[in-house]
């Protein structure tokens, strides 16, 4: 990883340079993540590099002292919660056993915000058409405000749905990108709260 970001940084002759953690789920490795955050530091901070790092989770895992210590290194915690509990356990079933992986969440998060890490934490929301309404945006909202989340670090966007047979002009373009069959088929896009 140095020595990739080594070349990038002498290719572009760039001061700048953001890392982002991302999954499956970052927190399965939370030790790892922290020894590659604390790695490149001191690699970037001896060749005087701006970095901005953030990780991605769902925050349903139980958090070590590792974990702590890589969030207090981390410029930004990106948490996905999808709507209300029944909605985000609809969409998010858990494959580690947790009964209520909103409930875990929401309880997690808590716990950050107690430990001073307010600021970093940024709330991201993917919801289904079917429930992409204002009283559920409203209601979602208050939820986060009620436990101290910082309401303008939540984006809160609906899904488009991932079946591409009633849509020809997508389906066309990743045919083309990808052969006959798409080999993949996007998971999300979001049309972001401004609409409300």
């Amino acid at each position: 990883l140095i020595n990739f970001i080594s070349n990038y940084l002498n290719k572009f002759n760039s001061k700048y340079i953001s890392v982002h953690f991302v999954g499956g789920e970052p927190l399965l490795c939370q030790s790892k993540c922290r020894e590659i955050i604390k790695s490149l530091y001191d690699y970037l901070d001896n060749h005087h590099i701006i970095c901005m790092t953030s990780l991605t989770t769902n925050l349903t895992l139980p958090l070590t002292e590792d974990a702590y210590i890589l969030f207090d290194l981390l410029g930004k915690i990106n948490v996905s919660i999808d709507g209300n509990e029944l909605q985000h356990n609809t969409q998010r079933r858990s494959l580690t056993l947790v009964d209520n992986p909103y409930q875990k969440t929401i309880n997690n998060l808590k716990i950050l915000i107690n430990k001073g890490l307010r600021d970093k934490i940024h709330i991201k929301g993917a919801i289904n058409d079917d429930d992409y309404t204002g009283d559920n945006y409203r209601e979602f909202l208050l939820t986060m405000a009620d436990i101290g989340v910082l309401l303008d670090n939540i984006n809160y966007g609906c899904l488009h749905p991932t079946d591409l047979k009633h849509d020809s002009v997508k389906l066309r373009t990743f045919r083309s990108l990808y052969g006959s069959k798409p080999l993949s088929m996007p998971c999300c896009k979001y049309r972001y709260n401004h609409v409300w």
